[in-house]
């Protein structure tokens, strides 16, 4: 088996460990104002009769999605340094290479859905209609989102085998992160709504943050 610095593995896997407070207190936020999948499910004028009410609770649910992307961006650039030091360079770079890729389009959408959704809301408050050029943004968005789940996902296939091939400590980690992945790039074309970022992508970075403190 190879041998990486004890320190930088517990290190890199605190980062990545971050992940855990950060999803439940997005989450806390989400329940608190109904943002639930009856809501992500709902047509867009249901949509905008809802968020006016928990307007607050929208906009944070929208940072807490950012900071879930930066500390897991974080975690796995450190965790691809790692996997460089393992033997499988190439690999690490290919993934980290994708996972950037998706979370551009992940930042587009949340752009394109949480700020403009709070201003419609008001105009359709106020006159009744939902304007017409929110639905071209959000359709716009869950492209975005759908296609930063996909390169994720691939990315922590990729991920999984550079742990696998390369003998890394705690290999199970390898193995979950290519099952998971490849699992969320199924459901996300069966279900795209209910299986869509932080549920289960996020799970890959919070396995191998576990495998690395503990290995």
């Amino acid at each position: 088996m190879i041998q990486i610095d004890p320190a930088e593995t517990r290190l890199v896997g605190s980062i990545l460990l971050l992940l855990v407070p950060l999803l439940v207190a997005d989450g806390v936020i989400e329940m608190r104002g109904r943002f639930n999948s009856a809501f992500w499910t709902s047509d867009l004028d249901r949509k905008l009769d809802h968020i006016p009410g928990y307007a607050r609770h929208w906009v944070w649910v929208g940072i807490g999605m950012i900071l879930l992307l930066a500390t897991a961006t974080a975690g796995l650039s450190a965790f691809s340094v790692l996997l460089g030091q393992a033997g499988v360079g190439a690999l690490a770079a290919v993934a980290l290479g994708s996972f950037l890729l998706g979370a551009f389009g992940f930042v587009a959408a949340i752009f394109l859905q949480f700020g403009p959704a709070v201003l419609a809301a008001r105009v359709r408050r106020a006159t009744g209609t939902t304007p017409g050029w929110l639905e071209p943004m959000w359709t716009a968005a869950g492209w975005a989102e759908t296609t930063y789940i996909i390169l994720a996902s691939l990315a922590y296939v990729v991920w999984g085998l550079g742990m696998v091939s390369s003998g890394f400590p705690s290999a199970w980690a390898g193995w979950a992160s290519i099952a998971i992945g490849g699992l969320s790039v199924v459901g996300v074309m069966i279900a795209p709504e209910r299986l869509g970022f932080p549920q289960l992508p996020v799970l890959v970075p919070i396995v191998v943050g576990v495998a690395l403190v503990i290995a």
